[in-house]
């Protein structure tokens, strides 16, 4: 589980550093203070190296749902990356975890041609991560990671991506996923996935957690399972009616709730990082709700952090968790070159007045 987090000029953050975090974290904040670019540098430190990351972030920022559309967009692709774009300065992404000791993933933009054989690195020199060279305007930079951790011995795990013609060459050194993460984002839906994810529960002997969880949002819910009868796995319901319906046909907080249970038994021992955690959610089944998340990201030894924008959101969690979770709020401050960040981390007692007095804090 991760104890530490600090970011230095990664998207919105010139530089963050939060600490005393907890199994179950709420992100609370302003609009732009940094909170979905949050859990996108906790999902980039949790891939460990993982150089094809970097391109699935384009579905979050709306410039691609594909490595494809990549080379056309060229260094615009990577820009975003970097705080208020400025790519000669590296970004870093810093974490300590308790069984794998301090994590460092530096970002940069190089402006040479890379050299790769046979699709792994070869030792060349990398501009300093603090200052990068430059090259001629025409020439496409390419994006290189490194990524190190105190408790291994070896060598730093380095990658880059590189545009070549209209097709990315990627040059990655073997690395291992240290531990799971998966971004819930509310408009990403993901049916087949979650049908997929529900059959491994069910082979675990688990499927019973999803149907505990679901009856929340719907008390006449008897059971669940995949079935194919369109021509694709979907979850299918059963709520006494005489045939099963899909469970999409039931409303958006039933199927909220069916994704987020199900992430969170698909990384088990990892993270999960949800956006907009209370969205398709009635306020009467937010307490309930967060003490089923709680329960199932303990059992699965999951860590969460969840952003929202709702006061309900933040006074149901207290209630349903009391001092078991953190709330965080981000804020941001200045010009965006010159931008001034910051993390609040209130203690349980700390949200109790909070609650009391009704105190500003999302």
């Amino acid at each position: 589980m991760l104890d530490h987090l600090s970011i230095c000029h990664f998207r919105g953050f010139r530089a963050l550093k939060m600490e005393r975090l907890a199994r179950v974290n709420l992100i609370a904040g302003k609009n732009g203070a940094g909170k979905t670019s949050l859990l996108e540098a906790l999902f980039l430190l949790a891939g460990a190296g993982n150089i094809n990351l970097f391109p699935q972030l384009q579905a979050l920022w709306g410039l691609g749902s594909n490595v494809e559309s990549v080379p056309l967009m060229g260094e615009t692709a990577w820009a975003p990356l970097f705080h208020a774009l400025d790519a000669e300065h590296a970004a870093r992404i810093a974490g300590r975890h308790s069984q794998f000791g301090d994590l460092t993933l530096k970002l940069a933009l190089e402006r040479r041609s890379p050299t790769s054989e046979h699709g792994r690195l070869k030792q060349v020199d990398i501009p300093p991560w603090d200052k990068l060279g430059t090259a001629s305007p025409s020439t496409t930079p390419s994006l290189v990671s490194c990524f190190s951790r105190s408790s291994h011995q070896g060598k730093p795990v380095q990658a880059r991506i590189n545009v070549k013609g209209t097709e990315l060459e990627i040059a990655q050194d073997a690395y291992n996923a240290l531990f799971p993460a998966v971004i819930n984002l509310p408009a990403f839906r993901h049916v087949q996935e979650d049908a997929r994810r529900l059959g491994a529960l069910r082979q675990q002997k688990k499927g019973d957690r999803l149907v505990q969880a679901l009856k929340v949002v719907e008390p006449d819910l008897q059971d669940v399972e995949v079935n194919s009868v369109n021509g694709a796995p979907e979850i299918w319901v059963d709520i006494g009616l005489p045939e099963l319906i899909p469970l999409t046909a039931l409303g958006e907080g039933l199927t909220y709730m069916t994704r987020l249970v199900l992430a969170i038994t698909a990384v088990p021992n990892g993270l999960l990082l949800i956006d907009e955690w209370e969205n398709g959610l009635h306020h009467s089944v937010l307490t309930q709700a967060w003490q089923v998340i709680a329960q199932t990201a303990k059992e699965f030894k999951v860590q969460i952090f969840a952003t929202t924008h709702s006061f309900e959101c933040i006074r149901a969690a207290y209630e349903a968790l009391g001092g078991g979770f953190r709330l965080h709020r981000l804020e941001a401050s200045g010009s965006f070159d010159d931008r001034q960040n910051r993390c609040i981390t209130y203690e349980e007692r700390d949200v109790a007045a909070v609650m009391r007095h009704n105190m500003e804090v999302r």
